[in-house]
This record gives structure tokens, C-alpha cells and sequence, in this order.
């Protein structure tokens, strides 16, 4: 039977396809479904410490209590049907008296279609995000990611939640949009009103010195 062939998950449509991996805190349960495009995978740690406390299944499944903060890099391989992915993760343990906050401001303002790109954060290193009452024309990722272009001019609260270290915050986001400024019709250099007057005015020195001459 021929070795699995490493995949480029970055190539191919197998692959592992958690995104990230949300913090945890010391001696707060953890708990995450490693997943991956590859059927029946079975999952291994190729590279890399597990934090003290956590265990990795076969299955793919990241849990235990830990008990020591720190920060690691892990390559995990998800394994089937001669088939083989991997990836690079970096799972960050919060210290036992880590409080989660968002640390983005509140306010956020736009243009009606023109492309907002806002990334929000929060005091972890990695978080699970969702938004509720998004403007229309928006779109919001899990890894707290706002974009889109508003199609709406006014003032419109949604609300941003993150989950990371076992723990959830959120915060409500006032969302201020104006409209689409104009382009002045007098506008460019100079401002077209002005050279029409000047011109005007030339013609009527003009006029009045043809009248001298001809006295």
C-alpha cells in the first residue's frame, strides 16, 4: 500500500479546515472539533506540544483543562483514504484570572457605497465572533471581520459577540452612515463659475475700449 501523499491545503480541496483555534484559560474546560474536507479523517499531532492539560482524539477532538498559560504551535494532520492535510495553529492558554473584553471602539462610520473593512478585536489572541442586526449591504466573519458597502444613510446599532478562553462578551456598535457626497457641477480648478465671469468681464473691457477708439 502506496504512503499517504501530503496535500497542499492551500491548492486542493482536501484539507483541514478549522480556521483557528480559540484561547483557553487555565483550569477552565476546553473543548474543540478539529474538522477537515477529508472523510473519516483520523487526526494526529505532527509537530508541536500540546498545553499541559489538553488531549487530542483521533477523531479530532481538543479537550482537557489546562493548566498552565503559555502560547504553542501546533501542526495537526488529518489522515484518510491514502489521502493526508495538514496545518499550522497557534493555541494561546490565558492565565486563570484572564477577564475576555472587546477592545474595539464602539463607534463606527461609513459611506453609502463605498467598501467598509474593519477588523474587530478583543483582549484574546483568538476568538469565535459573531454579529446580530447587521445594516443591510454588510457582512461580518468569525473571525471578526466587518466589510461590505451600506446601502442606507442613518444611524443603526448592532451588536458584536466574541467567545475565547470559555468565556463571551459582547458590545452594541452604533453604526453611522452618510450620503455619498456629490461632485460640485461649478467644481475643478479654478471652479467653472469663476472662469465664466472673468470671461465676461474681458468681454465687456473689450467692448468699451472699441467704443473709445472709434471716438
Amino acid at each position: 500500500t502506496p504512503s499517504p501523499t501530503p496535500i497542499d491545503t492551500n491548492t486542493t480541496t482536501s484539507a483541514i479546515t478549522t480556521e483557528f483555534l480559540n484561547d483557553g484559560t487555565v483550569s477552565t474546560p476546553y473543548s474543540l472539533q478539529l474538522t477537515s474536507s477529508i472523510s473519516g479523517a483520523v487526526w494526529s499531532l505532527q509537530s508541536g506540544t500540546l498545553p499541559s492539560g489538553l488531549t487530542l482524539t483521533q477523531s479530532g477532538l481538543l479537550s482537557g483543562t489546562p493548566t498552565s498559560a503559555g502560547t504553542s504551535t501546533l501542526i495537526f494532520t488529518a489522515t484518510s483514504g491514502g489521502q493526508t492535510a495538514t496545518k499550522t495553529f497557534t493555541l494561546t492558554i490565558q492565565p486563570v484570572n484572564f477577564t475576555l473584553a472587546i477592545t474595539s471602539s464602539n463607534q463606527v462610520r461609513g459611506t453609502i457605497g463605498e467598501e467598509v473593512n474593519m477588523q474587530f478585536m478583543s483582549n484574546a489572541s483568538k476568538g469565535t465572533w459573531e454579529a446580530v442586526n447587521l445594516p443591510a449591504g454588510l457582512t461580518f466573519s468569525n473571525s471578526g471581520l466587518l466589510a461590505g458597502k451600506p446601502q442606507v444613510a442613518g444611524t443603526t446599532i448592532f451588536t458584536v459577540k466574541v467567545a475565547a478562553g470559555g468565556q463571551n462578551a459582547e458590545q452594541q456598535i452604533t453604526f453611522t452612515v452618510e450620503e455619498a457626497k456629490e461632485d460640485d457641477p461649478d467644481g475643478g480648478e479654478g471652479g467653472g463659475g469663476g472662469g465664466c465671469n472673468s470671461f465676461t468681464g474681458l468681454g465687456v473691457m473689450l467692448l468699451a475700449f472699441i467704443a473709445l477708439r472709434k471716438k
